[in-house]
């Protein structure tokens, strides 16, 4: 009889401790409070109790804060217009994610500010990670969330390698 438990209990902390091994990255997300989001090359972390609002079929996020005061929208986007020369801009900078050129832009109109940033470079098809962020606040100096955001993307599976 110990025998058979023996013999039966072995694959049963075998499975266990496979479990464990692939959900110990996810866990390990979720404790440090990020949760990933894949965007199909693209990985975004975003704060564990942000709330998700839409997934378009790993081309878009659309994600909130708890209280609502902070939106992040995400997506690969064609550059069918320029992304400067409107009235709203505020200001503009060029910036790094995930290892790669970007444009910043500060717009401010009405009661909430947005910042955009965009990588220089497209993707085989042209396509450009795309980000966009609105606040209930002034983000003229920036806010440290959407640094955070930034600083956590990865393309690729790895930050990318700064080629400029």
């Amino acid at each position: 009889m110990a025998i058979r438990h023996t013999a039966t209990g072995w694959p049963v902390v075998l499975m266990m401790l496979l479990g464990l091994l692939f959900a110990a990255p996810k866990a390990f997300a979720q404790t440090a409070g990020w949760s990933v989001h894949p965007l199909d090359a693209a990985r975004i972390s975003v704060p564990a109790d942000w709330i998700v609002k839409r997934v378009n079929n790993r081309k878009e996020l659309d994600i909130t804060s708890p209280d609502g005061s902070r939106r992040l929208m995400v997506w690969w986007w064609f550059p069918d217009e320029p992304l400067l020369g409107y009235p709203d801009i505020v200001s503009h900078r060029k910036t790094t994610v995930a290892g790669q050129g970007a444009l910043y832009i500060h717009t401010r109109g009405g009661p909430r500010e947005t910042v955009t940033v965009t990588l220089d470079k497209g993707r085989k098809d042209k396509r450009r990670l795309h980000f966009l962020y609105e606040a209930a606040a002034d983000l003229g100096q920036g806010d440290p969330v959407f640094d955070d955001i930034l600083s956590r993307v990865t393309l690729d599976g790895a930050p990318a390698p700064d080629n400029r």
